[in-house]
């Protein structure tokens, strides 16, 4: 099976045999088999897990509703989120450089 992907739609930038290697890894390991699967379960390139955390709940709103002070904000342990709550959601590949990880949903 041959899955072809527009990685510019989705923001990811690599080589042909990057792409290759990540699209026989997805499929393999992941059961994503779909270019519309790939879609549904790429959630972005970040560090880590804790940037992770920290840009999705800032995406989805939860402390601008909460109204919470900085004093409370700035204590969130972005890392114990991501460690016992959200990495059993997703899997990460990692990118070309190591700084560059990419998340995946395993719901898509």
């Amino acid at each position: 099976m041959h899955l072809v992907i527009d990685v510019k739609s989705i923001g990811m930038k690599v080589y042909s045999k990057t792409i290759y290697v990540l699209h026989l890894t997805l499929t393999i390991d992941y059961g994503i088999e779909t270019a519309e699967q790939f879609e549904d379960a790429y959630q972005g390139s970040y560090l880590d897990g804790q940037e992770f955390c920290q840009v999705m709940v800032a995406d989805l709103g939860y402390l601008d509703q909460s109204n919470l002070p900085g004093f409370i904000t700035n204590h969130i342990n972005w890392d114990d989120m991501w460690e016992c709550e959200l990495r059993h959601d997703y899997f990460i590949l990692d990118g070309k450089r190591p700084v560059d990880k990419r998340f995946f949903s395993k719901y898509f």
